[in-house]
């Protein structure tokens, strides 16, 4: 019966992180991204990247700011998560 109830309780909560997930890549990650390339630190770094003739500094770019902006993804979603979850394990508690 227990068993029964962590699945109940998983699956409400499902579709609720699968908003949170949406709403990451849909309305925060895009606003993230425009107010990242207002960062005039930012626009010459792109510009330099974009514009250079060695074809070995967009992926290097790349992989020192992918990395980055993943870290802030990723708190991004626990920070819009942790809610979901304290409700989640009161609903186990139970």
């Amino acid at each position: 019966m227990q068993d029964a109830h962590f699945v109940l309780i998983d699956k409400y909560f499902e579709p609720k992180r699968n908003e949170i997930d949406d709403y990451i890549d849909e309305i925060w990650l895009p606003k993230f991204a425009e107010n990242l390339f207002k960062l005039d630190h930012i626009q010459l770094a792109w510009t330099t990247v974009v514009n250079s003739s060695n074809d070995l500094d967009r992926p290097r770019s790349l992989t020192l700011v992918g990395p980055e902006i993943q870290k802030k993804i990723n708190r991004k979603r626990s920070e819009l998560v942790k809610p979901l979850k304290s409700l989640e394990h009161e609903g186990i508690q139970k």
